[in-house]
């Protein structure tokens, strides 16, 4: 298959997914302002905003390093498997000292609690991010599509169904931290039949 060939199914499965996350969300948002009281409804609208806004720093820019470097070896790549680790475990630290003060801030107590439940992801995310990177750098879009759309669907069953067992703003946490293990699962199954990381970390 030719790499115009591969780009444009590229496209096409990247479109595709991100249409099934984006229903995805907004359906799961919907089901469970049907089973949340007012309360809740505005805990869960932080508790999303609180998500949409970790997402922005679990990376830092390594995968597009990693990307648009052709010359990255196994050793480096290793490196940078654990540094995503390593910056995962900070940014969870973080996610710790702040929720206090979020909490503070809004006046809602149980603020605490869902940001550090929440904050769970950054320690599990890291571990198949370097793999759905060499994924997409070796154009396998189609995989990556294909994971993503599942662990959507799943994400919405799961919400769904916490939100019916009356776990109230908790749906969406659990939710959500089961769905980036269970990402995360198939990433790493995925990955490493691109690349094994070893115990090898070096900042040079």
């Amino acid at each position: 298959m030719s790499l115009a060939v591969k780009a444009k199914a590229g496209v096409k499965w990247t479109t595709i997914s991100a249409i099934v996350g984006a229903l995805s969300q907004l359906l799961l948002t919907v089901i469970l302002a049907r089973f949340l009281g007012k309360k809740d409804f505005g805990l869960m609208a932080i508790a999303i905003f609180v998500i949409n806004f970790s997402q922005l720093f679990i990376d830092l820019g390594i995968s597009n390093a990693i990307i648009y470097n052709q010359n990255v070896d196994k050793k480096q790549l290793s490196t940078l498997y654990w540094m995503n680790i390593i910056l995962g475990v900070f940014l969870f630290c973080i996610i710790l000292i702040i929720s206090p003060y979020v909490a503070v801030f809004y006046k809602e107590p149980e603020l605490k609690n869902i940001i550090n439940l929440i904050g769970i992801t950054f320690l599990i995310q890291p571990f198949g991010m370097q793999f759905s990177t060499l994924l997409r750098k070796e154009l396998h879009f189609k995989e990556v599509a294909i994971r993503n759309i599942i662990s959507k669907v799943a994400g919405l069953l799961l919400g769904f169904a916490f939100g019916y067992y009356g776990f109230g703003v908790y749906a969406l946490v659990y939710s959500t931290i089961l769905t980036s293990l269970f990402d995360t699962i198939m990433f790493v199954i995925m990955g490493r039949k691109i690349h094994s990381p070893s115990f090898y970390f070096n900042f040079k």
